[in-house]
């Protein structure tokens, strides 16, 4: 139990996205970056599980996981889940620097202002997406950037 307080702690003090303890699936599920490193090194093929994820092949991707990381079930979907979201966000964030590269600094301003409505506006202006792929990459980029 002061394992997860501490824990708890270290990702409140260690702010920023890039050295979080935990990366939270669905609120409730924490899947320690630690314990992914350990298992995505024992990966043979990971450029076949980024494919199978751009195909849609979710249930493919963990057990290709499970198979080659001996993770366990749940290890595996929630890696698979970071890996996914990972993917969305360079997506995006490529979608946005290719519109105009001072497009993906507007969004991060607005974010940072606290101003999500500025912030969805100006990627729908930069990528021409509707209103609810805007929003649902806006929610995605701000949670990478610890924004918003």
């Amino acid at each position: 139990m002061w394992i997860d307080i501490v824990a708890s702690i270290l990702e409140v003090v260690i702010d920023g996205g890039v050295a979080l303890l935990s990366y939270t699936v669905n609120k409730t599920e924490k899947l320690s970056l630690a314990r992914k490193a350990e298992l995505d090194i024992r990966l043979w093929h990971p450029k076949e599980l980024q494919r199978l994820l751009r195909d849609n092949q979710k249930l493919q991707a963990i057990k290709l996981y499970r198979d080659e990381t001996k993770a366990s079930l749940k290890e595996a979907k929630l890696a698979v889940e970071m890996m996914q979201a990972d993917m969305l966000v360079a997506q995006h964030e490529t979608r946005l620097s290719k519109g105009n590269p001072a497009s993906l600094d507007e969004v991060r301003h607005f974010l940072q202002t606290g101003n999500k409505l500025k912030a969805i506006k100006a990627y729908r202006k930069s990528t021409g997406v509707g209103l609810k792929e805007a929003k649902e990459a806006v929610e995605m980029l701000a949670a990478k950037w610890s924004l918003g």
